[in-house]
């Protein structure tokens, strides 16, 4: 949770981004999704996903950052979430999905 602090500072996203540590959160992001879509650690992957998925929305916001989170297929576990059984888990999925569009 610590990184949502971090993440609203543009210096800190494109540290993030130089690291390579969205390309982790990416990796990290699509297993959770497999795992909370599987019926696996519900009630935990429901409050990770919706972490993460502020956290990519508030990437969105640089127009270069986008290309890279398109890069590391972000929007592929932001449409497999659509069919979350979650509103929250949805709602957060949605709006990832509308600001890298």
């Amino acid at each position: 949770i610590w990184i949502k602090i971090f993440i609203r500072d543009p210096v800190y996203q494109r540290e993030l981004f130089h690291l390579g540590g969205v390309k982790i959160l990416s990796q990290n992001l699509r297993s959770v999704t497999r795992d909370y879509l599987n019926f696996e650690d519900e009630v935990m992957g429901i409050e990770v996903l919706k972490v993460m998925t502020n956290i990519f929305q508030k990437l969105c916001v640089e127009p270069s950052q986008r290309l890279w989170l398109i890069a590391y297929n972000v929007p592929h576990s932001l449409v497999l979430l659509l069919c979350a059984r979650d509103l929250s888990v949805l709602n957060c999925a949605l709006y990832a999905l509308i600001d890298l569009a």
